[in-house]
């Protein structure tokens, strides 16, 4: 599978993640349903849906301590409480690793949905899940690179000033 604007061996690769994820039957019939205009907007509604339920499960599990040390410590002050419930919310629930590979594995079959369909990456929503942090790390590395190169301008001089 070429993709234009795509690296070759990347393209092959996010194909042989979806035939890992659903075999290739169920690849193939993902194919013929991509052909029929099938959205990737579904697939990445769903990955938020699973990222959105890892942090109401943190939410429920900070609430739950919460109420349950104002049960056993009643002379907590309200900063305290407040403490325990940000640092209960903060902490790894045993099924969140789970649920961050399951948005992941869709966000992959949604990638490889628009590939399929020949929409532009940068439509695809799969993609704009995580293109807002990228290129906003990408704006970072810029400007530290500019402050670089004015830092090594300033220390060596600059000629003709």
């Amino acid at each position: 599978m070429l993709i234009d604007g795509l690296n070759p061996t990347l393209a092959g690769e996010l194909s042989d993640r979806v035939t890992d994820y659903l075999g290739e039957a169920g690849k193939r019939q993902l194919r013929r349903r991509s052909r029929k205009g099938v959205e990737c907007e579904l697939v990445a509604a769903a990955a938020r849906a699973v990222l959105r339920l890892k942090r109401q499960a943190h939410d429920l599990v900070s609430e739950a301590v919460s109420q349950m040390f104002d049960q056993l410590v009643r002379d907590l002050s309200r900063f305290q409480r407040l403490l325990l419930k940000k640092l209960a919310a903060k902490l790894p629930l045993p099924w969140d690793v789970k649920l961050e590979a399951v948005a992941r594995g869709l966000q992959v079959i949604g990638i490889w949905m628009c590939l399929v369909q020949d929409l532009p990456l940068e439509r695809c929503p799969c993609v704009g899940m995580f293109s807002v942090t990228l290129v906003r790390e990408r704006i970072e590395q810029e400007i530290k690179d500019l402050l670089d190169a004015t830092q090594r301008d300033l220390q060596y001089g600059l000629t003709g000033v």
